[in-house]
């Protein structure tokens, strides 16, 4: 499994993190300055806010099918 985080910017946009970023006054920006962030479908998690206080901790999981 693979630890990452997600969070929604101010604008609604939804991103996927590979390190837990920190909010600042309009996105969420990783603490180490690297940008290594995928984009995610706006749809995606809806339960997700800017208003959250913390970025949502995920577990990937890669499967074989």
């Amino acid at each position: 499994m693979i630890k990452m985080w997600i969070a929604r910017d101010k604008t609604e946009m939804l991103y996927l993190f590979k390190t837990k970023p920190i909010k600042n006054e309009a996105v969420w920006i990783e603490e180490s300055g690297t940008i290594e962030i995928t984009q995610l479908d706006m749809k995606l998690f809806p339960e997700v806010k800017w208003s959250d206080k913390e970025p949502t901790e995920v577990e990937l999981r890669i499967t074989n099918n």
